[in-house]
């Protein structure tokens, strides 16, 4: 909800998530491979997730490519799935790094950069 205040036009949003997904990606440690695609580093997550999160997480992906690469706007139940897909990421994070490092990458270094 923070994220609509700040961002008033959906398009936005759907940057600011995406941003932010890739950084909880690499926190993951799912963006070292340069000739992966994303699609192919999301399947990385399959292990891990329910097939449930699995579908949103995807269904996530694909609206952000729709606005990268085919430039269409997002519509206000699109953002609420990719809002749903990085809680899902961030649980992820939260369950598989230590304390410490969860602090570190998640609070510390996002308020620096």
């Amino acid at each position: 909800k923070n994220v609509r205040k700040r961002f008033p036009s959906t398009k936005k949003q759907c940057n600011f998530y995406w941003r932010d997904i890739l950084r909880q990606l690499n926190a993951l440690k799912l963006t070292e491979n340069r000739g992966a695609t994303l699609r192919d580093r999301v399947e990385k997550l399959t292990p891990y997730l329910t097939e449930e999160d699995m579908e949103t997480v995807t269904e996530a992906l694909l609206t952000v490519e729709k606005l990268r690469y085919g430039a269409i706007t997002p519509e206000i139940e699109s953002i609420e799935t990719i809002a749903n897909a990085h809680e899902i990421l961030e649980q992820q994070l939260k369950t598989r790094c230590k304390r410490f490092k969860y602090f570190i990458t998640r609070r510390v270094l996002l308020i620096i950069f």
